[in-house]
């Protein structure tokens, strides 16, 4: 499967086409804050076909037919990364079998997991040096 990469400059560059939309997408759980942490987003898929639609005219990207198959069945989740400069980083988890989506969806939930206790972990170390 071919997934696009985002050819311009700015907030997705070097990240995949798909990455904006994903980026629109309603978080499950948001964790930091671009100034301190990075703010860090876990997003939830597979997307339906009509949620798709949707993030396309919200963001004004059009997808693929491949890039909307990958959304709609491989596709389990995502965790979305801004940096302080508004630079976006997507670290993307699917799989091609429902054996392969669950191990992702395992690894997505560990990965979250991490990250917040680290982000937990730092604030708590400010809150103790202020």
């Amino acid at each position: 499967m071919a997934l696009r990469r985002y050819e311009h400059p700015g907030r997705f560059e070097c990240e995949l086409v798909i990455a904006e939309l994903i980026d629109a997408a309603g978080p499950v759980d948001t964790a930091g804050d671009c100034e301190t942490t990075g703010h860090y987003r876990y997003v939830s898929g597979p997307f339906d076909a009509d949620y798709i639609a949707t993030l396309e005219s919200d963001t004004d990207v059009t997808l693929t037919d491949e890039e909307r198959a990958y959304l709609s069945a491989d596709f389990v989740g995502a965790i979305v990364h801004t940096g302080a400069y508004g630079f976006v980083t997507v670290e993307y988890y699917d799989g091609d079998s429902p054996a392969d989506r669950s191990a992702a969806t395992a690894r997505l939930e560990s990965t979250w997991a991490r990250i917040v206790d680290e982000i937990d972990a730092q604030l708590s170390e400010e809150d103790d040096d202020a």
